[in-house]
């Protein structure tokens, strides 16, 4: 089954990976949380990245004021090509990952 979120996302790429099957089980929880939060921020500058300079105000304001749920309507109303923006993070964090490279 497909992740349906970032926590699982994280955790399905982590579980891939043989070399923490022998790690506590503390230190992967930890390691998931810190993956989690960098790769929510990855995607939110690669969002913002692209909204035009004229919105940057107008998001702007609304990460001030208003919920989550309605930021992120916004984003897909304002950001073409967001499902595509947050494909490609999910996609640069797991083969930088798998790779060894500096993953965020």
């Amino acid at each position: 089954m497909a992740p349906k979120s970032i926590e699982e996302y994280v955790h399905w790429v982590l579980a891939e990976d043989p070399t923490l099957k022998e790690v506590d089980p503390e230190v992967v929880k930890q390691l998931e949380a810190d993956y989690v939060q960098g790769l929510e921020t990855e995607i939110t500058a690669a969002l913002v990245a692209e909204v035009s300079s004229e919105q940057i105000p107008v998001l702007e304001k609304m990460l001030e004021h208003d919920p989550m749920s309605q930021i992120q309507e916004w984003i897909e109303h304002n950001v073409p090509n967001a499902s595509d923006v947050v494909a490609g993070a999910l996609l640069r964090f797991r083969a930088n990952y798998m790779t060894g490279n500096d993953v965020l």
